[in-house]
C-alpha cells in the first residue's frame, strides 16, 4: 500500500452530478498523493456509495489532475441503475516515473440524468468513508 484517503465527514454527504463532463467530486477530501514505485505501474481504487437517479443514466468515476484535466484510460462505469451500491473502481496506471510525487482527484460524470455519490454518517443514513487507496503494481 502506497497511499490511502480515508473520507467520512461526521454528516451524510450526497454530491450530485448532471454533467456529461468529468468534475472533481471533493477536490479538498477525496485527493490523494504517493510516490511511485520502482515499477512505475500503481492499482487505484475507489470506493464509495453509488447512486443514479431515473436509471437511464450510465455513472462514472475517474481519476483527474490537480490541475483539472482527466488521466486518460481511467474512466470506470460504476452503476447504471437507480439501486444504492457500493462498487470498488480498480484502475490500473502504467508508465508513471518512479520516485516521482503523484496526486490524483477522484472524478465524475453521468452520461444523462443525474449520478450521486454518497458518503459519511449521521442520523439514519449511513454511507460510510470513501476511500482512494493505492497500491504498488509490478
Amino acid at each position: 500500500m502506497l497511499a490511502v484517503t480515508s473520507y467520512n465527514p461526521g454528516t451524510a454527504t450526497s454530491t450530485t452530478t448532471t454533467s456529461t463532463t468529468f468534475a472533481d467530486v471533493d477536490s479538498t477530501n477525496l485527493t490523494i498523493t504517493f510516490t511511485v514505485p520502482a515499477s512505475g505501474n500503481v492499482l487505484v481504487c475507489l470506493e464509495a456509495v453509488a447512486v443514479v437517479d431515473n436509471g437511464a443514466a450510465n455513472y462514472w468515476w475517474n481519476l483527474r489532475t490537480t490541475g483539472g484535466s482527466d488521466v486518460s484510460g481511467t474512466t470506470r462505469t460504476v452503476s447504471a441503475t437507480p439501486s444504492m451500491t457500493r462498487p470498488t473502481a480498480t484502475i490500473l496506471i502504467t508508465g508513471l516515473t518512479p520516485s516521482a510525487s503523484q496526486t490524483y482527484r477522484w472524478g465524475h460524470a453521468v452520461s444523462s440524468n443525474s449520478g450521486i455519490i454518497r458518503y459519511g454518517d449521521s442520523g439514519s443514513s449511513h454511507y460510510g468513508a470513501a476511500v482512494m487507496e493505492v497500491i504498488a503494481a509490478p
